[in-house]
């Protein structure tokens, strides 16, 4: 399970009460550590525009290691280095 709720994306919800949401992602996450279901926590930026994980998950997420990414796009992984091709035999 990937966590990446940050008090700065939380401005523009329109959809959903905020307390709302908190409750559910707090609950999830508390399911998934009960469940010992793998839990990846990241930040983005939170000393800076984002800002960090909000009190309540980073509570329900004691103990383990929020990760604070610096890019946006938390699927972004570098390109392989490219190899030579296979030589023929």
């Amino acid at each position: 399970m990937t966590l990446w709720m940050r008090c700065g994306l939380m401005t523009g919800l329109r959809d959903i009460l905020l307390g709302e949401l908190k409750h559910n992602v707090v609950a999830l996450t508390r399911a998934a550590r009960t469940l010992s279901v793998p839990v990846v926590a990241t930040t983005t930026a939170r000393d800076s525009m984002w800002g960090p994980a909000f009190p309540e998950l980073a509570e329900a997420l004691h103990g383990l290691e929020i990760i604070d990414r610096s890019s946006v796009n938390g699927r972004r992984v570098s390109p392989a280095p490219s190899r030579p091709p296979a030589a023929k035999s």
